[in-house]
């Protein structure tokens, strides 16, 4: 599976809720940089990355950018999430 197949897999299971399911296929070497208002912070690894999904507000949905490299959280939040190829 490819980096872009496995971003749709993760969006598709973070959407319906299954956030085990979709840190279960998080890469090790998987990024994302989070932007709140001014604050940018970047996390690496699949438990940071992972991490911060299973501790975010419930109902968090993520939705393709533009660039399909950035994302946008329904909240004030956007991240840029990459996924390594295998």
């Amino acid at each position: 599976m490819g980096a872009q197949d496995t971003t749709d897999l993760f969006f598709e299971r973070l959407n319906a809720d299954d956030r085990d399911g979709a840190v279960a296929i998080l890469d090790d070497r998987v990024e994302m940089r989070i932007h709140v208002g001014e604050s940018v912070q970047l996390l690496k690894g699949s438990e940071r990355v992972g991490g911060w999904f299973k501790r975010a507000d419930k109902g968090l949905r993520m939705m393709p950018g533009e660039d399909r490299k950035s994302t946008r959280l329904n909240s004030s939040h956007v991240s840029e999430f990459r996924m390594p190829s295998s």
